[in-house]
């Protein structure tokens, strides 16, 4: 059915394209429209190499300035350097008259059969 109708719609396009009569153009009109074409196209082609030319041009400045750009910023930063240690302050002596006792008795823990944190005291 899809092959029919396209056969027939071909059919009729060719059938009436035939019949239509093809104007007559002088040797004057056609050497006008040939020249109006080419200088459409000469026109294309300049406005189209202007503008790619425009472009490489924009990016190599752009490329040149940002380079500029990054060598006087690297000219204008003074770099102080990393800074000396400073000198060690004077150790104050701390006058402390006050005199510690001990928490425990000395003997407290060393005599204590139950204490966990010595090996030897599990072992019992």
């Amino acid at each position: 059915m899809n092959g029919r109708y396209c056969l027939i719609c071909c059919l009729l396009f060719f059938g009436l394209s035939a019949c239509l009569k093809d104007k007559e153009f002088s040797q004057e009109e056609v050497n006008a429209l040939m020249q109006k074409q080419m200088e459409m196209r000469v026109e294309r082609f300049r406005s189209t190499r202007a503008k790619r030319c425009t472009q490489e041009l924009l990016a190599a400045a752009i490329l040149q300035a940002d380079s500029m750009m990054l060598i006087m910023s690297r000219d204008e930063i003074d770099d102080p350097g990393r800074p000396d240690r400073p000198d060690r302050p004077d150790q104050r002596q701390v006058s402390d008259s006050l005199i510690v006792a001990p928490l425990f008795e000395p003997d407290t823990f060393l005599n204590n059969p139950r204490d966990t944190s010595r090996i030897d005291s599990l072992s019992n």
